[in-house]
């Protein structure tokens, strides 16, 4: 994960002057490191073994993208469906969310559904409906996202729907009411055949969906739910590390065409940043052992001159007493 630096922090004690020194046991690598200052009789106050990592994450575990599949029987033959949920409208693997991600309130969320089956033209992937719900089952309490093949969130935009083998919609993260802090995203997909039913796989106006029958038995028949893992909800606000892929971005391990961005994270470089923060850290704890000694060094110095100041005070009430001669009886 990442290259291990052990340095060791040195103080020498010169009369009231104090230096500092730091030797580097290992290569540093891309951390930056310096010897300074100039010691004369040196003392190892704290021996430190530092660990930096190159990759952090919210979670636990392994990073697993978040597709789910579903093999499913209709009457036009058997089909394997699959849902993955994106960061944005760009739908790139580069900004795939986790499994089990973290997403902040009021960020966007993209779903997109696709049939990894190869399809005949007049086949095609249509969304009849996409909720939210507390339970993994789809039950509880339950927000519609899409409703009749149509967005029905006011935040929701359907991007493609009964249109080829892949549908996308995208809607913004919300807040439950009783304050829940996790959600489970559901769709019930179905393979719809545009040529002969138009008007089964594709959004209608509302004059046509007045005109027009809803969703057949047909339909819901040959049709099946993908449901995604569990998705914690947390406020809008709260820092939450970059993935994996966004970290490589940043490394410059993969083609940086726009580094994907952590909620409410701003565009910087993640190896200057890095670096920056550690140069920071040595610093403040470089002052704070330098403040530490010359306290220790005025406290030190404060006693003896007053304990010098005691034996001179001594001496002379000893000098005074031999020198003065005792009354006569």
């Amino acid at each position: 994960m990442g290259n291990r630096l052990k340095r060791k922090l040195v103080i020498s004690f010169v009369s009231f002057l104090i230096g500092v020194t730091t030797t580097c046991a290992a290569p540093c690598d891309d951390i930056p490191c310096r010897n300074e200052g100039e010691c004369v009789a040196t003392t190892v106050l704290v021996d430190i073994t530092c660990n930096y990592s190159k990759s952090y994450s919210v979670l636990a575990g392994p990073l697993i993208p978040t597709v789910n599949k579903v093999d499913f029987q209709t009457s036009y033959g058997v089909f394997t469906v699959q849902m993955q949920l994106y960061r944005n409208q760009r739908f790139s693997p580069d900004y795939m969310y986790s499994r089990q991600p973290v997403i902040t309130i009021e960020h966007e969320v993209c779903i997109e559904q696709s049939l990894i089956n190869v399809m005949p033209s007049h086949l095609v992937l249509t969304m009849l409906r996409c909720w939210a719900s507390t339970m993994s089952d789809g039950t509880g309490e339950n927000h519609e996202l899409v409703a009749e093949k149509c967005a029905s969130d006011p935040t929701a935009i359907m991007l493609s729907n009964g249109i080829n083998d892949t549908a996308r919609f995208c809607f913004t993260m919300f807040k439950w009411r009783q304050s829940m802090s996790s959600v489970y995203l559901h769709c019930l997909v179905n393979v719809c055949n545009v040529t002969a039913y138009p008007e089964f796989c594709q959004c209608q106006s509302e004059r046509k969906k007045r005109s027009a029958p809803m969703t057949s038995e047909r339909q819901r028949r040959d049709s099946t739910v993908v449901s995604t893992g569990l998705i914690r909800v947390v406020p809008k606000g709260t820092v939450i590390l970059a993935d994996e892929a966004a970290i490589n971005r940043r490394l410059g391990l993969l083609p940086t065409e726009e580094a994907p961005l952590s909620p409410g994270s701003n565009a910087v470089n993640g190896g200057d940043s890095n670096s920056t923060v550690l140069i920071a850290v040595g610093v403040v704890l470089v002052t704070a052992l330098i403040v530490l000694g010359v306290v220790v060094s005025v406290y030190v110095s404060h006693r003896r001159s007053n304990v010098i100041k005691k034996q001179k005070k001594r001496r002379a009430v000893n000098d005074f007493n031999r020198r003065t001669p005792l009354p006569m009886a």
